[in-house]
């Protein structure tokens, strides 16, 4: 049986998290930084995780994806796995197209 966490414990946690959320880069600082560290990665899921999301609430395959972003469809289904390590933006920018409107780089930022 796992026991509640105090009051307290709450809230250090949520300064912590806090601090965590006021650190983090946005989509584009990290564009514009000259390496990528373990933080942009983890954005970098984030963001695809919420396109898979919206490419499934939308009712797209990977198939009309792909046919719409001139990407290959396994190059997409490894791409949403996480399996890609270094997409190009420009690579991010056809997928997230193909499943909804984007007028600029904030678009991808998870929400």
């Amino acid at each position: 049986m796992s026991k509640e966490p105090s009051a307290q414990q709450r809230r250090r946690h949520e300064r912590v998290e806090a601090g965590f959320h006021r650190r983090r880069l946005t989509v584009t600082e990290i564009k514009k930084a000259e390496s990528v560290s373990l933080e942009a990665y983890q954005i970098l899921q984030e963001v695809l995780v919420g396109l898979r999301k919206d490419r499934l609430k939308e009712g797209l395959s990977l198939d009309d994806v792909a046919r719409a972003s001139g990407i290959d469809k396994a190059y997409l289904s490894r791409l949403e796995r996480g399996k890609v390590i270094n997409p190009t933006f420009e690579t991010l920018y056809r997928y997230a197209a193909a499943i909804r409107p984007i007028r600029s780089v904030r678009d991808l930022e998870p929400a």
